[in-house]
């Protein structure tokens, strides 16, 4: 697997390069359109209820998805896609506990 970084409008994407199916290939375009209006609307997606008191943890809802992001002043790092049945509360390293 390899990755590199892409930046474009203010939404920082790593971008992972290995063999995918067609139907993933799809599925992740579309994952990409959908955080593509966080450049302009940052506070689009709800706050993560895991995150407790942080308003700059934030997630969009994709299918069964939780597209969750850091939302910096001039910034947004997507930290993590997971799927929604997921529970991270007990988790000690949170995903955007990133350092």
């Amino acid at each position: 697997m390899h990755y590199d970084t892409v930046e474009g409008r203010g939404v920082h994407i790593i971008n992972l390069r290995f063999r995918l199916t067609s139907y993933a290939r799809r599925f992740i375009a579309r994952i990409i359109a959908s955080v593509e209006n966080l450049a302009d609307f940052p506070d689009i997606g709800r706050e993560v209820p895991e995150a407790e008191e942080r308003e700059d943890v934030r997630e969009l809802i994709f299918q069964s998805y939780r597209i969750i992001y850091l939302r910096q002043s001039t910034r947004i790092y997507i930290v993590t896609v997971i799927h929604g049945s997921r529970d991270l509360s007990g988790m000690d390293d949170k995903p955007w506990d990133v350092g």
